[in-house]
């Protein structure tokens, strides 16, 4: 016969429980301030980006409607990226 639970298995249940509440309170103000800072005076434009990251080797092309800074550095031949799959027969 199961014996009724007595005040230490209520108690653990409790500490747990404030626990587990505790941790996600911890959580969500750790969320909360990463995310609240952020406003819209905080972002940068795009022509600020250009000033501030772009040098007179940068160069700009668009991925699927996102523009992409790259800087083409280096000398010699241009080289063949390897193949990300494996063809049959080769």
């Amino acid at each position: 016969m199961d014996k009724p639970a007595g005040p230490k298995s209520v108690s653990g249940r409790v500490r747990i429980g404030a626990l587990l509440l505790v941790l996600l309170g911890l959580a969500a103000a750790a969320v909360l301030a990463f995310i609240a800072p952020r406003t819209s005076a905080d972002l940068i434009t795009l022509p600020e980006l250009e000033a501030k990251y772009a040098t007179p080797a940068s160069r700009f092309v668009e991925v699927e409607g996102v523009r992409v800074h790259y800087v083409d550095e280096g000398t010699g031949s241009r080289t063949r990226p390897a193949r990300s799959t494996p063809s049959p027969g080769r």
